[in-house]
Protein backbone atom coordinates (compact mmCIF):
# COMPACT_ATOMS: atom_id res chain seq x y z
CA UNK A 1 0.00 0.00 0.00
CA UNK A 2 1.30 3.74 -0.06
CA UNK A 3 1.22 5.86 2.39
CA UNK A 4 1.23 9.88 1.62
CA UNK A 5 2.04 12.21 4.83
CA UNK A 6 0.18 15.36 4.50
CA UNK A 7 0.08 18.64 6.96
CA UNK A 8 -2.60 20.95 8.33
CA UNK A 9 -0.64 23.39 5.55
CA UNK A 10 -0.23 21.02 2.80
CA UNK A 11 -3.66 18.65 2.79
CA UNK A 12 -3.46 17.75 -0.94
CA UNK A 13 -1.86 14.24 -2.11
CA UNK A 14 -0.39 15.61 -4.94
CA UNK A 15 -1.11 13.05 -7.14
CA UNK A 16 -2.49 13.39 -11.02
CA UNK A 17 -5.55 11.17 -12.31
CA UNK A 18 -6.50 10.68 -15.98
CA UNK A 19 -9.19 8.30 -16.83
CA UNK A 20 -9.06 5.45 -19.16
CA UNK A 21 -12.45 4.00 -20.52
CA UNK A 22 -15.97 4.80 -20.40
CA UNK A 23 -16.77 8.47 -18.73
CA UNK A 24 -19.73 7.26 -16.59
CA UNK A 25 -20.81 6.16 -13.21
CA UNK A 26 -22.89 3.59 -14.85
CA UNK A 27 -19.76 1.82 -16.93
CA UNK A 28 -17.52 2.45 -14.49
CA UNK A 29 -13.98 2.88 -15.97
CA UNK A 30 -10.39 2.78 -14.70
CA UNK A 31 -8.79 5.90 -13.05
CA UNK A 32 -4.82 5.60 -13.47
CA UNK A 33 -1.95 7.92 -11.68
CA UNK A 34 -0.75 10.26 -14.42
CA UNK A 35 2.11 11.57 -12.47
CA UNK A 36 2.81 13.18 -8.91
CA UNK A 37 2.46 17.31 -8.64
CA UNK A 38 6.10 18.66 -8.81
CA UNK A 39 6.89 19.44 -4.92
CA UNK A 40 3.60 17.76 -3.76
CA UNK A 41 3.54 15.26 -0.80
CA UNK A 42 3.34 12.25 -2.54
CA UNK A 43 6.51 13.16 -4.42
CA UNK A 44 8.10 14.50 -1.73
CA UNK A 45 7.59 11.47 0.09
CA UNK A 46 9.10 9.46 -2.10
CA UNK A 47 5.96 7.68 -2.84
CA UNK A 48 6.12 4.22 -5.26
CA UNK A 49 3.43 5.59 -7.61
CA UNK A 50 4.20 5.83 -11.38
CA UNK A 51 2.36 6.90 -14.57
CA UNK A 52 -0.30 3.90 -15.44
CA UNK A 53 -0.91 2.96 -11.39
CA UNK A 54 -4.62 2.24 -10.83
CA UNK A 55 -5.71 3.03 -7.11
CA UNK A 56 -7.49 -0.28 -6.04
CA UNK A 57 -8.47 0.78 -2.52
CA UNK A 58 -8.24 4.38 -1.19
CA UNK A 59 -8.95 3.77 2.78
CA UNK A 60 -11.91 1.29 3.49
CA UNK A 61 -13.62 2.12 -0.15
CA UNK A 62 -12.62 -0.17 -3.33
CA UNK A 63 -12.42 2.36 -6.15
CA UNK A 64 -10.92 0.19 -8.62
CA UNK A 65 -13.04 0.02 -11.56
CA UNK A 66 -14.70 3.14 -10.54
CA UNK A 67 -15.06 6.30 -12.85
CA UNK A 68 -13.00 9.43 -12.28
CA UNK A 69 -15.38 11.35 -10.70
CA UNK A 70 -15.85 8.47 -7.97
CA UNK A 71 -12.51 7.43 -7.83
CA UNK A 72 -12.06 11.17 -6.27
CA UNK A 73 -14.94 11.47 -4.34
CA UNK A 74 -13.26 8.22 -2.50
CA UNK A 75 -9.49 10.18 -1.93
CA UNK A 76 -11.62 13.29 -0.88
CA UNK A 77 -13.18 11.04 1.59
CA UNK A 78 -10.25 10.09 3.48
CA UNK A 79 -9.69 11.56 6.96
CA UNK A 80 -8.51 15.29 6.86
CA UNK A 81 -4.67 16.33 6.82
CA UNK A 82 -2.48 16.13 9.23
CA UNK A 83 -3.69 12.35 8.77
CA UNK A 84 -1.72 10.13 6.22
CA UNK A 85 -3.53 9.66 2.99
CA UNK A 86 -2.59 6.74 3.76
CA UNK A 87 -4.45 2.87 2.76
CA UNK A 88 -4.12 2.85 -0.54
CA UNK A 89 -3.71 0.04 -2.22
CA UNK A 90 -2.41 0.10 -5.76
CA UNK A 91 -2.12 -1.75 -8.80
CA UNK A 92 1.29 -1.68 -10.22
CA UNK A 93 1.20 -0.58 -14.66
CA UNK A 94 3.06 -3.86 -14.81
CA UNK A 95 -0.33 -5.85 -13.08
CA UNK A 96 -3.63 -6.46 -14.72
CA UNK A 97 -6.00 -4.90 -12.81
CA UNK A 98 -9.53 -6.84 -12.77
CA UNK A 99 -11.33 -4.82 -15.23
CA UNK A 100 -8.88 -4.30 -17.74
CA UNK A 101 -10.18 -4.03 -21.40
CA UNK A 102 -14.04 -3.66 -20.26
CA UNK A 103 -14.31 -0.64 -21.26
CA UNK A 104 -12.50 0.35 -24.07
CA UNK A 105 -9.37 2.81 -24.40
CA UNK A 106 -10.37 6.22 -24.87
CA UNK A 107 -8.12 8.42 -22.47
CA UNK A 108 -10.34 11.85 -20.89
CA UNK A 109 -7.98 14.56 -20.47
CA UNK A 110 -8.95 15.17 -17.07
CA UNK A 111 -6.02 14.92 -14.84
CA UNK A 112 -6.24 16.33 -11.39
CA UNK A 113 -4.79 16.60 -8.20
CA UNK A 114 -5.87 15.48 -5.45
Amino acid sequence: FVEIPRTAESPGLGVLLEQFGTLDAQNGGLTLVAGLVEGGNAANAGVDLLPGDSIVKAGGTRVECLDYDATVDALMALPPAPAPAGLMTVWKSTSTPSCQGRNGGNIASMAWGV
